[in-house]
């Protein structure tokens, strides 16, 4: 009886304990303030250019033009992964292209906090490309030095 039970704990590890940190490394909506400090995309929305109705209105806290305040984020180490997470969210579709640039923007703040400078200024370049104005001087935050 003591060999089923090791083989059955065995079993349940190897079957369950992938799907547990594949839960934990799937992003949330609730995470991308922390990144960016906008709403959530969703099937309708970018979450950046206009804001969501429904139920996710309750969420969002409000309706409309409410939703699209932006909350400043820490901008740090932990943000640089969590971007990078969100980047490939289920609901990140391809048309979406200002609000991944948006994501790639906040990313290299999160970089520079940390003192890559040198993968910031890639991920500048990386977000001009999604948003179509590459070769086009453009920033949204003003970097103190």
């Amino acid at each position: 009886m003591g060999l089923f039970k090791h083989i059955a704990m065995v079993v349940t590890a190897t079957v369950l304990l992938p799907g547990i940190a594949a839960a934990q490394t799937e992003p949330r909506e609730s995470d991308f303030p922390n990144c960016d400090g906008y709403i959530a995309p969703g099937r309708t929305t970018d979450g950046f250019s206009h804001g969501v109705s429904g139920v996710s209105a309750v969420w969002a806290g409000g309706s409309g033009a409410s939703q699209l305040r932006r909350f400043e984020p820490t901008y740090g180490a932990q943000g640089i992964d969590l971007c990078t997470r969100l980047l490939g969210y289920r609901w990140m579709l391809p048309e979406y292209t200002l609000r991944r640039a948006s994501l790639l923007e906040a990313r290299a703040l999160h970089r520079l906090a940390s003192g890559g400078a040198r993968e910031a200024l890639a991920d500048l370049d990386l977000a001009r490309q999604s948003a179509g104005t590459a070769g086009s001087v453009r920033c949204s935050t003003v970097i103190a030095a």
